[in-house]
């Protein structure tokens, strides 16, 4: 009956030990549990901070980067969306993301808004070589003097993308207006032409990627 004592007390002192365990395992999972909560909740409040925008089974989320989706091809960011580019004239039934892969290709933009619109549509393609040229009758300016000369006759031997700023008259009807912009893809050679090149870039660029 004399050992009964310390055998009870060793008892006793590991249920105590064990209790606190369980107690402190339990508040380390609340705290885990709550801060992991808290960042879902903090992160679907950030995306609900931004505008959303759908088009057809796409989902576009407006960003510091422009409205942004995913495709089959990866994600791309444009900064018109589909439904807005409807008015662009588009010859390019064979324009798509397969026909867009090749290693090299030249592009021909001169003026600021041509450049700019060159910038939207190749920040979406991934080209590992891209070398500026000029058309051959502007051989002589003076911004051509150590750029290559390409025209769509060259596209057998390699990709080339043509940026054109100009005003652009449909014949409708016997009626003429002015129309936004145009776009023709033939083997191998990709121009825009219009007034707004970036509504033509992006509307390129939902035809590659499949979005439209």
């Amino acid at each position: 009956m004399v050992n009964l004592k310390p055998i009870t007390a060793k008892k006793t002192g590991e249920k105590k030990k064990n209790t606190w365990g369980m107690i402190i395992t339990l508040f380390i999972a609340i705290m885990f549990l709550g801060s992991t909560i808290g960042y879902i909740f903090y992160s679907e409040n950030q995306d609900n901070n931004n505008e959303i925008q759908t088009y057809k089974d796409y989902k576009f989320i407006q960003t510091d980067y422009g409205w942004q989706t995913n495709t089959d091809y990866g994600q791309i960011a444009t900064t018109y969306l589909p439904q807005d580019v409807k008015e662009i004239e588009c010859n390019c039934v064979f324009l798509n993301y397969q026909n867009m892969q090749t290693s090299k290709v030249y592009v021909i933009a001169m003026s600021e808004n041509e450049k700019v619109a060159a910038n939207e549509l190749l920040k979406n393609l991934q080209f590992t070589n891209i070398q500026l040229a000029c058309l051959p009758e502007n051989a002589n300016n003076d911004e051509c003097a150590n750029l290559p000369l390409k025209s769509c006759e060259n596209a057998n031997e390699t990709m080339i993308i043509i940026f054109n700023e100009k005003n652009l008259i449909s014949e409708e009807e016997n009626m003429s207006k002015l129309i936004e912009g145009r776009i023709n893809f033939d083997n191998g050679c990709l121009t825009l032409e219009g007034k707004d090149l970036i509504k033509a870039a992006d509307k390129s660029i939902y035809k590659i990627f499949g979005v439209q």
